[in-house]
């Protein structure tokens, strides 16, 4: 876990401050499922996400909503800073991982490593297709699809329209942090909360860079062409 990012201090001092009276893990998850419908329907409305939205907030009082709202602020600014999983390394941080699900989150520089090895030899996809198209079935909070979606950036390649990822996990905590990430960073992804084996999903959302640039149409074309 890193630490070292000032924006990962601002954000654990002001989270412990929200809703003392309510466990820490359900705070952090009513958060990043807040943080994540905020996101998506601020570019592409859907009223389930807007309901699911109103339903949590109506738990917290007024200036605990203001709080999270400044916790979605320091994770932008987070990322800008240093561009890497910033909500994992938080939710490692306060032990989340140990009390749920035994869940370990790779460590970003390890996933860095892997990214740019795993993208060895991608010059003759990309000239192919026009883009790279990658999955993540077990993604997390999305550390594996950030490295990957910064090794791509880094050989050269337009990441907005050259670069696409689905990550699917069964934890909707994990889901919330990875589109949350994945957005703020101009990714364009589509993020599953499901069963990556049975193909069984319960939410469906999609990054703006996704809507922004066409993805749907042009990976549709890529199949079709197949």
């Amino acid at each position: 876990m890193n630490l070292t990012n000032p924006y990962k201090h601002d954000f654990i001092n002001l989270f412990n401050e929200i809703a003392p009276d309510k466990r820490r893990h359900t705070v952090f998850q009513d958060f990043v499922e807040m943080a994540s419908y905020s996101l998506h329907n601020a570019f592409i409305w859907r009223k389930e996400f807007e309901d699911a939205y109103l339903s949590i907030a109506q738990r917290y009082k007024a200036e605990d909503l203001i709080s999270m709202s400044k916790l979605l602020a320091l994770t932008i600014v987070g990322l800008q800073h240093s561009p890497e999983d910033f909500l994992g390394d938080i939710y490692i941080s306060l032990k989340f991982g140990e009390s749920q699900r035994g869940q370990s989150f790779t460590p970003f520089t390890l996933a860095s490593l892997m990214a740019k090895m795993t993208l060895l030899g991608i010059d003759a996809i990309v000239k192919d297709n026009g883009f790279l198209s990658v999955s993540e079935p077990a993604c997390g909070a999305g550390c594996m699809a950030i490295a990957q979606a910064l090794a791509f950036q880094q050989s050269g390649y337009d990441l907005e329209t050259q670069f696409f990822i689905q990550c699917v996990d069964i934890d909707p905590v994990a889901t919330a942090m990875c589109f949350i990430q994945l957005t703020v960073m101009g990714v364009p992804a589509e993020v599953l909360t499901g069963n990556s084996l049975t193909l069984e999903f319960s939410k469906v959302m999609r990054t703006a860079n996704y809507y922004r640039h066409n993805w749907k149409q042009r990976l549709n074309t890529t199949k079709t062409k197949r």
